[in-house]
């Protein structure tokens, strides 16, 4: 059996501008998490035709911190591309959180699959404005460095 190199961030960006890659996304987005998550109580994040449903794209629940998925309760958001228009965008939809929960006692998450080079600027921002616990912003280096941490997540297989 032949031994694939793992995802890296050329393979991502590439993918990114593929047909139904949008779709595809959230499962590795899933996959990292739930591989990298301290504590993970609660994860739902559909792929595939599930992305069509509207609402948060994904929303996870975990009791320890870990250096991608924040600790408590925390929304998400995921792109292929757009940078700062389309984080601003998906941060001024969401004005509240899930189920009923205060957006101060929840963290946002913004995933956006570029080179989206404000993503920490922008994180600091709207944190300062309070409207949330934390406010993160990932990038297509933030994705990359979370795929160094998780193997498993980031591991091909190929026949021989």
């Amino acid at each position: 059996m032949t031994v694939w190199p793992p995802i890296d961030r050329d393979d991502l960006r590439k993918a990114r501008g593929d047909a139904g890659f949008d779709t595809v996304f959230p499962l590795l987005i899933r996959r990292l998490i739930a591989e990298t998550a301290s504590g993970l109580e609660f994860l739902d994040m559909p792929g595939g035709s599930g992305t069509a449903i509207g609402g948060f794209d994904g929303i996870v629940t975990a009791t320890g911190l870990s250096a991608f998925v924040p600790e408590g309760t925390s929304v998400w958001e995921l792109s292929v591309g757009g940078g700062n228009s389309k984080a601003e965008d998906d941060y001024e939809k969401r004005i509240k959180g899930p189920k009923g929960l205060a957006t101060q006692d929840v963290t946002y998450v913004e995933v956006v699959l570029d080179r989206w080079r404000d993503a920490r600027t922008w994180a600091a921002r709207h944190t300062e404005d309070g409207r949330g616990r934390e406010v993160r912003g990932y990038n297509l280096d933030g994705i990359d460095l979370w795929l160094e941490q998780a193997p498993g997540s980031g591991a091909r297989s190929g026949d021989s």
